[in-house]
């Protein structure tokens, strides 16, 4: 896979920024994500015909990348974050780096406080302390409850994913999206019965649904509403 940012100018003179992913596929696709204009394309193809493409949707593309920047949380205090699907009010001080929750409130302590990207990697690294915690105590909770979910499990990862959250080898690995505990505890617990059902049935087929239905019920409005507490907590860091 071969990345490359470039810059294209339009004919109104404005500047379209892109990233472009260069791949084994056989079609060319445009999005903006975290307003981010994303190409991914063949390998082979003409850069020419990439800017032509590039172009006819442009209005398109700076359209959706300007509601998605205004639709972005700003980092400071008062700012909302997620965790176990609470809002809580971000508050910023000096000191050393460290977060504490406490009252509604996290605390968020940095040598240069309003550094955004100092303060995105300090809240990374608690998330994932946070995830090792919950999400592992979790699994362990659903293979005792339910003995048809304690197939053998090799190993956990957590890490931070961009477009799942779990996922599940035949193998008996199991990765969950470390931002998982930006969810509330019942859709933090469909994920994981989701990946759970997976080291019985590697499949989607209606017997995978019908035990994912027996162990979770109610898992298809679980899964509904994952959908749309990470669409509504896109403005909340």
């Amino acid at each position: 896979m071969e990345v490359d940012t470039r810059v294209i100018v339009l004919e109104d003179a404005a500047l379209l920024s892109y990233q472009l992913v260069r791949s084994a596929r056989r079609s060319l696709s445009a999005l903006v994500k975290e307003a981010q204009v994303q190409v991914r394309a063949p390998r082979q193809m003409p850069l020419a015909l990439i800017e032509a493409f590039l172009r006819q949707h442009a209005r398109a593309l700076l359209t959706e990348q300007d509601r998605q920047r205004r639709a972005a949380p700003v980092w400071g205090s008062g700012a909302a974050v997620l965790h176990l699907g609470e809002r809580l009010s971000l508050c910023l001080g000096v000191g050393a780096a460290h977060i504490e929750r406490r009252d509604g409130h996290l605390y968020v302590e940095l040598p240069q406080p309003t550094d955004l990207q100092q303060g995105r990697r300090l809240l990374q690294r608690w998330r994932q302390e946070q995830a090792r915690r919950i999400l592992l105590s979790r699994v362990e909770h659903w293979r005792t409850v339910y003995p048809q979910l304690a197939a053998p499990l090799r190993r956990v990862r957590l890490r931070s994913m961009r477009s799942r959250w779990g996922s599940c080898s035949q193998a008996g690995d199991m990765t969950l999206n470390s931002e998982l505990v930006r969810m509330s505890p019942e859709l933090i617990d469909y994920v994981i019965v989701h990946e759970l059902c997976h080291l019985q049935v590697f499949d989607h087929s209606p017997r995978f649904w019908a035990l994912l239905e027996d162990c979770l019920p109610g898992a298809k409005a679980l899964r509904l509403r994952l959908r749309r507490s990470a669409e509504q907590g896109a403005a909340c860091f």
